[in-house]
């Protein structure tokens, strides 16, 4: 038998036990809908999606962080246990509950595993992504991200129930550069003579959600990391169990983003691949800076600045979506010498001198 294997874990006490379980349990980032890799890696306007090349796709990393969490298919205890703060919603939505919802579009994340318990709320959504991808979008998608937020802080522990949720930084303003992370080095200044318009009702209404909670992560480079499930699992850096797939990460914790920015890199060294991602690096104070200046030019409202936190998002995508096929191996040179064959491994400079002697 396996030396790993503990063999008295039946025999511990049912408290015991369900507390391990609970242990197992991941801490997710919830999207509340789905990315769109034509809006995160395009790089500039009227490039057609359907032959730009992109780094990933991004569906199935949603698709495999929304399942249940690992331990629901262990054994009828520890499904129990997950399910004690967790659950999966119906498969057919009611029309109550759609008219009920604030904000509809066509890529929401529905059917996603929820644990108001563990998760922190993603939004994705961009307003220039529904006019480019032809997508309906009605309602305002922050306050169904503040309502979301809001339904897991019901069994949340108090110095938890007083943070938000994370958002993309191209929400606020389409301009920025999401590949090269460039945008607002400076603030936003007027000419002398121009006026500046008065704020629409979208943004007014969007700074009044924000300003209910007192921090907020922002997104402001996305990084996958392509590698098979066993291998990141072994890393430990997506969940205990490995079932937490996208992993949300302030800046500031700059020891931790080196983890996976190195991660990620030496995975994307190991096989050609059809995009290389930019692994490029800036400090924390940079960022923060640049955040600062999108935000109060956006919202115009420096107390909101102070909520705003830079972060970047690293995604596990295990289809190597990216990875060119291998290349088949040349068979080497076969000389006949003497009657025989010979296979040769040496250049064919060498072997052709040694031939000709």
């Amino acid at each position: 038998m396996s030396e790993q294997v503990f063999h008295c874990f039946p025999q511990l006490p049912l408290e015991l036990r369900e507390a391990i379980w609970r242990c197992c349990l991941p801490y997710r980032t919830r999207e509340a809908d789905f990315p769109l890799a034509e809006a995160f890696f395009m790089e500039a306007e009227g490039d057609d999606p359907s032959t730009y090349p992109m780094p990933c796709d991004l569906y199935e990393t949603t698709r495999a962080n929304g399942r249940p969490p690992l331990i629901t298919r262990v054994c009828y205890e520890a499904r129990k246990v997950a399910q004690e703060s967790g659950s999966l919603p119906p498969v057919t939505l009611s029309d109550t509950y759609v008219r009920a919802l604030v904000w509809r579009t066509g890529c929401m994340n529905h059917h996603a595993w929820r644990d108001p318990a563990r998760d922190t709320v993603h939004l994705h959504h961009q307003d220039c992504v529904d006019i480019v991808m032809g997508i309906s979008s009605t309602g305002s998608p922050v306050e169904h991200l503040a309502r979301n937020i809001c339904d897991t802080e019901v069994v949340q522990d108090f110095h938890r129930s007083t943070s938000g949720g994370s958002l993309m930084a191209l929400y606020m303003d389409s301009s920025f550069d999401f590949v090269a992370g460039h945008f607002y080095e400076e603030p936003v200044t007027l000419a002398p003579g121009e006026v500046e318009l008065p704020l629409s009702p979208d943004v007014l209404r969007d700074r009044d959600v924000l300003k209910r909670f007192p921090s907020w992560l922002v997104v402001i480079r996305i990084i996958i990391v392509h590698q098979n499930v066993e291998a990141a699992a072994a890393t430990g850096m997506f969940g205990l169990l490995c079932d937490s797939w996208v992993q949300t990460i302030d800046v500031a914790e700059d020891e931790k983003i080196t983890i996976y920015y190195d991660l990620a890199a030496s995975c994307e060294a190991k096989q050609e691949v059809t995009v290389g991602q930019d692994f490029r690096r800036e400090s924390a104070s940079s960022w923060a800076k640049r955040l600062g200046n999108l935000v109060s030019s956006t919202y115009r409202d420096n107390a909101l600045v102070q909520t705003m936190r830079p972060a970047i998002m690293f995604r596990l995508c295990t289809r190597a979506c990216n990875h060119l096929p291998e290349r088949p191996k040349r068979s080497m040179p076969t000389i006949l010498r003497g009657g025989k064959a010979f296979q040769v491994n040496r250049p064919a400079r060498k072997w052709t001198a040694e031939l000709m002697q």
